[in-house]
């Protein structure tokens, strides 16, 4: 185990200093790093709100969109119905048709 006391770094300040310095300017490095990332962090989650966003927005309108397909099929089925009972009403009506 080293021990050290005031008077080993007495003779050494310059070497403390240098050691400091060093130190903080590593401390800095790494403080632009994780500000770096940080960033780059913000910017990923963005991204994803976005595409959650667009995603969200997509599948409303698929809901819409199965909405109307089935109103129109529904439409269609009376569509048709309406017309065989004319055609069964009518008899002028069915030799138009042929």
């Amino acid at each position: 185990m080293i021990v050290s006391n005031d008077s080993t770094l007495a003779h050494y300040p310059h070497a403390t200093q240098m050691d400091h310095a060093k130190a903080e300017q590593k401390l800095l490095e790494e403080h632009a790093t994780l500000t770096q990332f940080d960033n780059e962090l913000k910017d990923l989650e963005s991204a994803i709100s976005e595409q959650k966003r667009g995603i969200s927005d997509a599948e409303i309108e698929v809901k819409k969109l199965e909405h109307d397909i089935s109103t129109l099929e529904k439409d269609k089925v009376a569509q048709a119905k309406f017309v065989t009972d004319l055609e069964k009403q009518h008899e002028w009506i069915r030799d138009e048709c042929q």
